[in-house]
């Protein structure tokens, strides 16, 4: 490679990395996306790909010997019940534990609502390898200080988990 070339280089990475942001952000926002295996799986209309709240699942996941989980976190401004209808006609509703009192309800009253969607066609959850939580309002990380939860980074979204079970 010349010195000119060389020095070339950082402003073509630069170009191919703008590039392919962006078609990852048209892809995120087109109602269809893909899991790490090349699954493709429905994305609710309007939503967008939260990129550290993906990051920072897939971190939480791993370190709790759940490396075989990969999430996509998308956040989603329309009402709670706009993105479950929409999951109900892609997928089936799974049955899941409700959420513990304790860490049902935000100290303003608000009531963290959720439900799971199986896409797989799987009979549970169990034997699922691809599904998607939908919840709101967005929680990013629940700690306990005595014997009370505290909820971090809250916000008023809709949250569609898609995760996946490789």
């Amino acid at each position: 490679m010349t010195t000119s070339e060389l020095q070339r280089a950082p402003r073509r990475l630069a170009g191919v990395r703008a590039a392919l942001a962006l078609a990852l952000a048209v892809g995120g926002c087109s109602g269809g996306s893909e899991t790490t295996t090349g699954r493709a799986f429905p994305v609710f209309p309007g939503a967008a790909i939260d990129q550290a709240a993906t990051e920072a699942a897939n971190a939480l996941a791993a370190n709790a010997g759940q490396a075989n989980k990969v999430s996509h976190i998308y956040m989603a401004s329309a009402p709670y019940e706009a993105v479950v209808a929409f999951y109900r006609e892609k997928g089936v509703e799974a049955a899941v534990p409700p959420i513990p009192d304790a860490s049902r309800w935000l100290p303003d009253g608000t009531e963290i609502r959720r439900t799971v969607f199986i896409l797989d066609g799987a009979p549970d959850l169990q034997g699922s390898s691809l599904w998607v939580n939908v919840q709101r309002p967005y929680v990013g990380n629940v700690r306990s200080e005595g014997d009370r939860p505290v909820f971090e980074d809250v916000r008023d979204v809709t949250t569609i988990a898609v995760v996946e079970r490789r």
